[in-house]
């Protein structure tokens, strides 16, 4: 299923994916905002295989909802989003057979979680996280920790600790926070994939936050065998989303408001 319709709508995805239980690949561009009580949407059953949300403005908790019967079966995800709640309950429910996780916008899976649960996904190969900047690198301490070893439970000196992330092969960490010069005060440009203007690597050194984390994640990475760079923000799907939302909004206004409205627009 692929929908491109500017307001899809979590209830109304919810509600055709809970009809179609041969349902497999999902791809939706349109925006998942949801005012509607999901509560009374029938079970969805059906067994994803693939899915990819390029517009997730839903609560994450009702998105949740949408992976009920797809616990083994999914193996990719791709989501940019700038929803609410946690990342963290959706991803719970695919770890068994999850091979692939793609994120971009405003959200990460807490710290916690990508230490202590994601990282047991025992087919994931490929993590990819990027959108918003990893302020004072807790995601990138977290991945760090995880490689080295992970203790799901955290209790009791004497439980055995394991390596996290067991088949992971290519990560993705979030762009460093936007810098700023100690002298000038001025924004240090930080590009949307991370990269920082080479004459300006001085200085950024200089105010002693610039790799918060990142040596020693790439160190532990290389030492697994894990190619590990600072990941993109998806943009390619989110600027899609944020044009077509400003196009819907250009046509509400010439349209008076909403009176006489004319044809959604497509992706």
């Amino acid at each position: 299923m692929t929908a491109r319709q500017t307001d899809f709508g979590l209830h109304n995805l919810l509600r055709l994916a809970a009809s179609w239980p041969r349902l497999r690949l999902l791809h939706v561009a349109g925006d998942l905002e949801c005012t509607e009580n999901v509560s009374g949407v029938p079970p969805v059953t059906c067994a994803l295989k693939s899915v990819t949300l390029e517009a997730c403005t839903a609560n994450f908790d009702d998105l949740a909802l949408l992976f009920a019967g797809s616990a083994t079966s999914l193996k990719t995800l791709e989501v940019w989003s700038m929803g609410r709640g946690s990342l963290d309950a959706p991803l719970v429910i695919v770890l068994p057979t999850l091979e692939s996780l793609k994120l971009g916008g405003c959200n990460h899976p807490s710290p916690a979680f990508l230490r202590d649960t994601l990282s047991t996904a025992p087919k994931l190969h490929t993590l990819q996280l990027g959108g918003d900047p990893d302020r004072s690198g807790r995601v990138r301490t977290a991945l760090t920790t995880a490689l080295v070893a992970a203790d799901p439970a955290r209790r009791g000196r004497k439980r055995t600790r394991v390596q996290g992330y067991p088949v992971l092969k290519h990560l993705g960490y979030p762009a460093l926070e936007r810098l700023v010069d100690a002298n000038s005060k001025e924004n240090v440009g930080v590009g949307v994939d991370g990269d920082i203007d080479e004459n300006e690597d001085a200085d950024a050194e200089a105010d002693g936050w610039m790799n918060i984390g990142e040596a020693e994640l790439k160190s532990v990475a290389a030492a697994r065998g894990i190619m590990a760079s600072r990941a993109p923000d998806l943009l390619y799907k989110g600027e899609r989303y944020l044009r077509r939302a400003a196009e819907r909004t250009r046509q509400s206004r010439a349209d008076g408001g909403g009176k006489g409205k004319g044809k959604r627009q497509g992706g």
